[in-house]
């Protein structure tokens, strides 16, 4: 799915506090019930009576369909989801109802204050999980809808299950780094050493720093992890908000090394002290940054996103193309860095060593 519609989908869930389902009769009519439920990714649950009609409904045949509403001003503004699947009523003690549970519970704090009911073994969890959605945005257009096919990559994930985006985050972290020491390194080969200066590697760096971190990476963490962690641990914000802020304040100091580096290449020896020094606290900038979202915000996130939130994470991180270079990012990062491999020297690289000037 969409990275961007599943996101529309699961804030959808998480947002609203009631969903319509229609279970099918033995005696072949439909049936409709309003129920309030918690959501976990693009699965909902909900808790009823052992002996309901619905569960009965249910134990005749899983199938069944809910709608989502959103409040809305007008016609223009309708926004809902309607979804086809299947409904168990879960094994009572089971993980997945215990869990189910507890999001209930932190939905819905007031179900605390009304205390136990008389005979909890007269109540049951139920757990919908769809096969196909229809998300309804009149803002796109009057009756636009998207109908969408969940396939089991977009099925929750159990509990437990390695996140691809995790794992992706600090390898582009690592390759940062790597990039960082080799561009210090060759600065300082000239500064230090009076090596001629390899101003094709050096390009090709700061090419990779402005391509991808700055307008790939960055942008991810943005529009996706950020925000989940923010409606998770809310005592994160303060940090958030420096990263962003860093984020944003790192393309305008892209902006001023790539300046000093363009007026090193052409002015020359005069110009290296200043190319030093901006390279030297550009990359004491991204040091302090990447520390932060390791030893911060990644530990936050694997504590407090759902299984549901690293679906929509991990969908972002591995399904996207670069539209900048409109093909597949990691063969394009492969050849990039063969090429920064190929023009550095030893001990960053495989290409020609140059002697002292």
């Amino acid at each position: 799915m969409d990275p961007q519609l599943r996101s529309f989908v699961q804030s959808v869930l998480e947002r609203e506090r009631d969903l319509t389902i229609a279970t099918l009769r033995p005696d072949g009519y439909p049936q409709a019930n309003t129920v309030s439920y918690a959501s976990d990714g693009l699965a909902t649950y909900f808790g009823t009576g052992r002996d309901s009609q619905k569960v009965r409904n249910l134990q005749h045949c899983s199938k069944a369909s809910i709608v989502v509403d959103c409040a809305y001003a007008d016609w223009g503004s309708i926004k809902g989801l309607s979804m086809g699947g299947i409904a168990t009523v879960l094994p009572d003690g089971c993980d997945d109802a215990r869990r189910a549970l507890e999001a209930l519970r932190r939905k819905f704090p007031e179900v605390d204050e009304l205390g136990p009911p008389p005979d909890p073994a007269s109540i049951v969890v139920v757990k919908f999980v769809p096969s196909v959605i229809s998300v309804l945005d009149y803002s796109k257009g009057f009756g636009h809808t998207d109908l969408v096919q969940v396939d089991a990559a977009d099925g929750p994930r159990a509990h437990g299950a390695p996140m691809k985006s995790m794992r992706i985050i600090r390898d582009e972290h690592r390759a940062l780094a790597a990039v960082l020491q080799g561009l210090l390194y060759l600065m300082r080969q000239s500064r230090d050493k009076g090596v001629p200066p390899n101003f094709p590697a050096l390009s090709a760096m700061l090419y990779y720093i402005d391509a991808f971190p700055e307008r790939f990476h960055h942008p991810k963490e943005d529009r996706y992890l950020f925000p989940l962690l923010r409606s998770r641990a809310p005592h994160m914000a303060d940090v958030l908000d420096r990263l962003e802020e860093e984020h944003a304040a790192g393309a305008a100091k892209l902006r001023e090394l790539s300046e000093a580096f363009v007026r090193y290449r052409e002015g020359g020896p005069a110009e290296l002290s200043t190319f030093a020094a901006t390279l030297e606290a550009y990359a004491s900038f991204h040091w302090s940054h990447m520390r932060t979202e390791e030893t911060k915000v990644l530990p936050a996130a694997e504590q407090f996103l759902t299984a549901g939130d690293w679906d929509a994470v991990d969908a972002a991180f591995t399904g996207h193309t670069d539209p900048l270079l409109g093909e597949d990012p990691g063969a394009h990062w492969s050849k990039l860095f063969t090429r920064i491999v190929t023009l550095a020297p030893p001990p960053i690289g495989v290409g020609p060593e140059r002697q002292d000037a």
